[in-house]
């Protein structure tokens, strides 16, 4: 073992030793050799450098716009080149510097050629990197919020690898998806997906953690989810410290047969109502296939606790059991609400207008906080002002506890060790419902507070 030990070590200081770096530059060259005095200056360029690197090289992004347009060689880009477990493959902003992948494509001239942008192999880090689809660009594919041509609205994202990380980037416009995830072991942190026509986050995979982000899907079309998870292939993922603002179908919804994976610590503010004026929620089940196209079903031990649920909704909980064309899930889930399934508590649920609908009893629904819900109240929760900062607010500051919070001290066991800004719970007698610790210093990591901007704030970035 011994012997072993130290061969996997020898291979992993080998790999670190020769690993390269390169560098990209707006105002670069191809030709040049990639080095931080003669960058390279297309991401054709860094496509075909692929068959070039290495376990542990790193490919540095000079500040600037690199501009993908018609005149591309690339439809998509696969940066697929595997790193390894101990030595990744990385692609970074240089020296805090803010590079700009700006997609400015106007040509439509390839069916299903719009896929994904950016494919991801094993191992992989991207990290710093801000992402502009031009409204032009987007106009192609959705037009006020109405998708006008499927094909032509991109995934920034989308990774079957295992072991990826992408963190500390901006998505910002993009008629599609932000991320896709059908792999194992994804990390996806501190990103800012903001007006996105699709999905923030697509979660089919294995064992991914998705935290400190924020999301904000007020440009989203009408059957937008901000975060969904699908797919039998969805299985232990962890999601939580999250600002998730502003989707259109729902903020959060679980779908087909996904399994033991927990929500939690997140805040969510406004569901804004479908364009078309269907019913929209925060917490949401939709059944559908299996990714084999067998029928599917919500399976056991997925969790959503100590989340803070604030703004405008029509549904704080939808319990409903979608029956596409074909699905059959109602025979397979033995024709009761998917979130039967589901352990639902030490959450608040303040929304600021009162929803049209009213709750179901459900049994794994307990010791949650309510307010302003129409209807009766499912036994084992409470209905009564938790006394947040500001629940008609747009931040995650809005939704903390203050002073005399019926919510401090309330929550049953099993309470996250941190709250949303990875401050220690408990403080005081026991944890407190919802996202927040009352009293707690706020820890290494955490959530957004402040909430940031939108598309349409000149503050935001911006081409």
């Amino acid at each position: 073992m011994r012997i072993l030990l130290m061969i996997a070590l020898m291979i992993s200081l080998a790999q670190n030793a020769i690993a390269a770096e390169y560098y990209m530059s707006p105002f670069g060259n191809d030709s040049n050799p990639g080095t931080l005095a003669a960058p390279w200056r297309t991401l054709d360029r860094l496509q075909r450098a692929q068959s070039s690197l290495r376990p542990g090289d790193t490919v540095w992004f000079l500040g600037g716009n690199y501009v993908i347009n018609d005149s591309a060689a690339f439809l998509y880009y696969r940066w697929n080149t595997d790193g390894t477990a101990s030595a990744h493959i990385k692609y970074r902003n240089y020296q805090n510097q803010v590079p700009v992948i700006v997609f400015d494509r106007r040509v439509y001239n390839n069916p299903q050629s719009w896929g994904y942008i950016f494919g991801l192999g094993d191992y992989i880090e991207v990290d710093g990197l801000t992402f502009l689809q031009t409204e032009p660009s987007r106009a192609l594919g959705m037009v006020n919020g109405v998708t006008v041509n499927k094909d032509m609205t991109p995934t920034v994202f989308s990774s079957y690898g295992t072991g990826v990380e992408i963190r500390n980037c901006t998505i910002e416009n993009f008629s599609g998806l932000g991320i896709f995830y059908h792999g194992r072991n994804i990390l996806v942190e501190n990103n800012r997906i903001i007006g996105t026509g699709s999905h923030g986050f697509y979660v089919a995979g294995y064992g991914g953690t998705f935290r400190y982000n924020e999301l904000d899907g007020s440009r989203g079309y009408s059957n937008q989810y901000e975060i969904q998870l699908q797919y039998e292939t969805c299985i232990g993922n962890l999601i939580y410290g999250n600002l998730i603002k502003n989707g259109r179908a729902a903020n959060v919804v679980l779908s087909g047969s996904v399994a033991n994976n927990q929500i939690f610590n997140n805040v969510f503010i406004n569901n804004v109502p479908k364009l078309n004026g269907d019913y929209s929620n925060g917490l949401g089940y939709f059944c559908w296939k299996n990714y084999d196209g067998t029928p599917a079903r919500v399976l056991s031990g997925n969790k959503f606790y100590n989340n803070t649920m604030i703004g405008k909704y029509y549904y704080v909980i939808d319990t409903k059991i979608g029956l596409p064309s074909g699905s059959n899930c109602g025979a397979t889930n033995g024709g009761r609400p998917l979130a039967d399934k589901t352990e639902i508590y030490n959450n608040i649920f303040y929304p600021i207008a009162l929803p049209d609908g009213s709750l179901e009893s459900l049994p794994l629904m307990k010791n949650n906080i309510f307010f302003n819900i129409r209807g009766s109240l499912p036994a084992g929760n409470t209905l009564v002002n938790p006394n947040l900062v500001n629940p008609s607010g747009s931040t995650s500051a809005d939704a903390m506890l203050q002073a005399g919070s019926p919510a401090i001290d309330q929550a049953t066991s099993g309470a996250p060790a941190l709250d949303y800004r990875s401050g220690a719970r408990p403080v005081g007698a026991a944890a407190d419902v919802g996202a927040f610790e009352y009293g707690a210093p706020p820890g290494s990591g955490g959530g957004p507070v402040g909430g940031g901007g939108s598309p349409s704030d000149p503050n935001f970035p911006c081409i």
